[in-house]
């Protein structure tokens, strides 16, 4: 199973500051991790991208980043971004305005960047409107469901190859719900993708 943008599709049509693909890319794909950085884990996604000469956005969670300010240190080492993820992870459907602008700047705090992604993908039409004035807000085409226990990597990384295509932005997570999932996906899913003849690149931070 691949989790598609519950909004992809009007999305961009009404909030043209929302990002679910990066057009005018051929041959590049947009690879991003929520949620860490998770120590081990997020070192061994690195050394994984390094392998095969992929860059990726890291949307970090700010109380993450504070506790491992040396992983967000070696994600800019190598030569990937940093995007915002909040600081608690809030869902902007059950949150005040206020509340959530609050969290989402305090990871602003001390994690610099202009990329925001929404927990979950969800954010309402009054929070898009005051967060887009600071951030470029990046959701998705295709999530990865790494973070669920027993999933069959087999059959995820064969719906991949079918659906995913140049230009879409795809989810997965360096948490600790997804590590086993993620160690056994991420290698085959950027084998297969370069060897397709793809590259990956990171999320622009401004409109091309």
């Amino acid at each position: 199973m691949i989790i598609p943008s519950l909004i992809t599709g009007w999305a961009e049509k009404f909030f043209p500051g929302l990002l679910c693909q990066v057009k005018g890319k051929p041959g590049v794909i947009f690879l991003t991790f929520d949620d860490g950085p998770t120590p081990d884990l997020t070192t061994e996604i690195l050394r994984l991208l390094e392998e095969f000469h992929a860059i990726a956005t890291f949307f970090c969670l700010g109380r993450q980043a504070d506790q491992h300010p040396e992983l967000v240190h070696e994600i800019k080492k190598k030569g990937h971004s940093l995007g915002n993820h909040s600081w608690s992870h809030p869902d902007g459907w059950f949150t005040k305005t206020s509340r959530y602008s609050e969290d989402i700047q305090k990871a602003g705090n001390i994690i610099h960047t202009r990329l925001l992604r929404p927990p979950y993908g969800r954010i309402r039409p009054w929070q898009i409107r005051r967060l887009q004035l600071k951030y470029r807000i990046v959701l998705w085409r295709i999530m990865i469901p790494d973070y669920r226990a027993g999933i069959n990597a087999d059959k995820v990384l064969k719906k991949l190859q079918r659906h995913v295509c140049a230009g879409d932005i795809v989810v997965m997570h360096d948490n600790e719900k997804a590590r086993d999932n993620i160690l056994r996906l991420l290698p085959p899913f950027l084998k297969y993708f370069t060897g397709k003849g793809y590259s990956f690149e990171a999320i622009p931070m401004e409109r091309e």
